[in-house]
């Protein structure tokens, strides 16, 4: 396996024969892709998978002689992105190593897409939440706070749409800071 994966270019920066080595291994190397066989000595390859993607997630793959189905769903239960059986030809570990590559940069971006939308859900409660007390506290109209709202972020050159804002650094204000800044809109 390691000059197959040579002949494609590719570092092979440890080989490990147990557990333990490929934990320090991949904890000093920081791989950027893992191939782990699914029997290390005493342990798990799966398992190992699994602990190393608590980590850090990287591209793996599992290497096996066995094709039970029972392993193969615990393998994609660990999180892993590839399957090989052995004997592994160079070209179908080409292929696979592409796939969980490619995977991978797609699990990165989902990953970055949802953290983006938790802050907008996030800023949007905050927005909410300082327009109730603008509106409670001063008596302003929903409309009148709209354009105050729109205002206050155009100015610091944030774009601003009707019932729809898109900020950047809005979550460092807490609602009373935001509150005041608005109310500089309004007057």
């Amino acid at each position: 396996l390691r000059a197959q994966l040579e002949r494609l270019g590719y570092v092979v920066v440890g080989q490990a024969a147990n557990a333990a080595e490929a934990l320090n291994l991949y904890l000093e190397k920081q791989p950027d892709l893992v191939l782990l066989d699914i029997r290390l000595d005493d342990t798990d390859g799966i398992e190992l998978a699994g602990q190393l993607m608590q980590i850090r997630r990287t591209p793996m793959l599992i290497v096996s002689a066995y094709s039970d189905p029972a392993l193969i769903a615990r393998a994609s239960d660990a999180g892993v992105f590839g399957y090989l059986i052995k004997p592994v030809s160079t070209e179908s570990l080409a292929a696979q190593i592409a796939v969980a590559a490619q995977r991978f940069a797609e699990h990165l971006q989902l990953m970055h897409e949802k953290e983006q939308l938790a802050q907008t859900l996030e800023t949007r409660k905050l927005i909410e939440r300082a327009k109730g007390i603008l509106m409670k506290q001063k008596g302003i109209a929903e409309d009148d706070l709209e354009a105050a709202v729109q205002v206050f972020f155009v100015r610091r050159g944030r774009v601003v749409g009707r019932k729809g804002f898109v900020l950047d650094k809005v979550e460092d204000l807490a609602p009373g800071e935001l509150v005041g800044n608005v109310l500089e809109g309004l007057y």
